[in-house]
């Protein structure tokens, strides 16, 4: 029988399992699509949601949020994952 170690122990743990501000200082020291989805999930309708009640217009709302993590991503050193 093989025991298992718990992934924290490994020094891996799941991005859903990381405060906000470890997700982003994990995501600027090594930078991930898996932290980069991760910190979308979290965030993207709030960015929407916001760029949509300033424009009144969802077109422009998702450019507008799309653009936020793009800057993010260039922000924190690193260019966006080919999804976006």
């Amino acid at each position: 029988m093989t025991v298992r170690t718990p992934a924290r122990r490994r020094g891996r743990v799941k991005p859903e399992a990381l405060s906000d501000e470890r997700l982003v200082r994990s995501y600027a020291a090594a930078p991930s699509e898996a932290l980069f989805t991760e910190l979308t999930r979290r965030h993207w309708e709030s960015a929407f949601g916001l760029a949509y009640r300033c424009l009144g217009d969802a077109a422009a709302a998702e450019d507008v949020a799309q653009e936020v993590f793009l800057k993010l991503a260039r922000g924190l050193g690193s260019p966006a994952p080919s999804c976006c």
